[in-house]
């Protein structure tokens, strides 16, 4: 996309929807809908495609202007030279970029980062499954006790 007015859509949304490069499409990001013009498509393996979600690619500058962050960026990614090594790539990368500018870190690194934070967020779930599974335990007891004492009443009559 090149400018405001041009957008490049994914794949599946393009096939779902029926849209081809030269197409108005109608989006909204953070503000009045807009109708750029498809300019490309492109195929990606972002789960949240996959899921149904749809996404949009906009030229530098009108992302940032959408999102409101102009002259700033949130990632920006970079891949060594074959042979190179992670940590070699982000100690020439520490050289260029100022400090408290940025901050670099590892594809290994950002890896176990995000394991940590699922990890986190799986024990949070983890202990609101047992809660449920000890009150399931109590009310299931409680059934079957009931059901016992009901049993035997009936019996001795």
């Amino acid at each position: 996309p090149k400018g405001k007015n041009e957008v490049a859509i994914d794949s599946e949304t393009a096939r779902r929807a029926g849209y081809k490069v030269g197409d108005t499409v109608r989006l909204s990001v953070d503000g009045p809908v807009l109708a750029p013009t498809v300019a490309g498509v492109f195929t990606t393996d972002d789960g949240n495609v996959a899921a149904g979600g749809s996404l949009a690619l906009f030229d530098t500058a009108t992302a940032q202007q959408l999102f409101h962050r102009v002259g700033e960026y949130d990632e920006i990614d970079v891949k060594a030279a074959s042979g190179t090594s992670q940590t070699a790539l982000r100690a020439a990368l520490d050289q260029v970029i100022p400090k408290g500018v940025a901050s670099t870190t590892t594809g290994k690194q950002l890896a176990d980062d995000q394991a940590s934070s699922i990890a986190s967020a799986m024990s949070g779930m983890k202990t609101g499954l047992l809660v449920f599974a000890g009150i399931a335990l109590f009310v299931g007891t409680f059934i079957i006790a009931n059901t016992f004492t009901m049993l035997v009443a009936q019996r001795t009559k």
